[in-house]
């Protein structure tokens, strides 16, 4: 899905996502996967791109 969402992007496209990397403890329905700092990276392990900048909020 990610490969397919960066082909989708322009020579100066950003992918931006916000994605829960700790454990879901409220309860939240809308929320399906809890992530890992690398198991989001994995996503993108299929392409070449990789993360430019991050910001990881704690």
């Amino acid at each position: 899905m990610v490969t397919h969402l960066l082909t989708q992007l322009g020579n100066k496209g950003v992918l931006m996502a916000s994605v829960p990397t700790t454990p879901t403890v409220d309860g939240t329905l809308h929320q399906i996967n809890d992530f890992t700092l690398s198991s989001f990276y994995r996503l993108f392990s299929a392409s070449n791109d990789q993360a430019g900048e991050t910001l990881e909020l704690v």
